[in-house]
Formats: C-alpha cells, sequence, structure tokens
C-alpha cells in the first residue's frame, strides 16, 4: 500500500494510539517489532486540546516516531 509517508507491505500489523501513545510499547521499538502505521485516534487529541500536536508539526513528530521512507 502507498501513503505519502513511504509503502506499507502488507498483511500489516496496525498498532492503535489512543491519544496518540501506543500503550505498553515504546516507540523506540516500533520498528524492531514490525510495526509499519499505526491508527491515532485524532478525536480524543483534538477533545484534549490540538495546540501541542500542532506546535511539534503534527501526530508523528508529536509522538517523536521516526518514520523511515
Amino acid at each position: 500500500m502507498r501513503t505519502p509517508h513511504g509503502d506499507i507491505k502488507t498483511p500489516a500489523f496496525v498498532a492503535v494510539a489512543t491519544k496518540a501513545d501506543v500503550k505498553g510499547v515504546p516507540a523506540a521499538r516500533f520498528n524492531e517489532l514490525g510495526i509499519q502505521t499505526l491508527i491515532a485516534n485524532t478525536y480524543h487529541l483534538y477533545l484534549s486540546g490540538l495546540d501541542a500536536v500542532e506546535k511539534a508539526g503534527g501526530v508523528g513528530k508529536f509522538m517523536a516516531l521516526a518514520v523511515p521512507r
């Protein structure tokens, strides 16, 4: 699957990040675990306020992820 951020090999394990946080898995381990992409529930971020996410430059940077291309 092609996305603006790179290709995702399928089938893929897709992590779910509520409030831009994958519970129990540090972002530094995503590559090691084969997590190529995630679903970030932006609705919860919206309810909490988006200022911090906007200042960081988006959800990926807010989560401090290094997205390989």
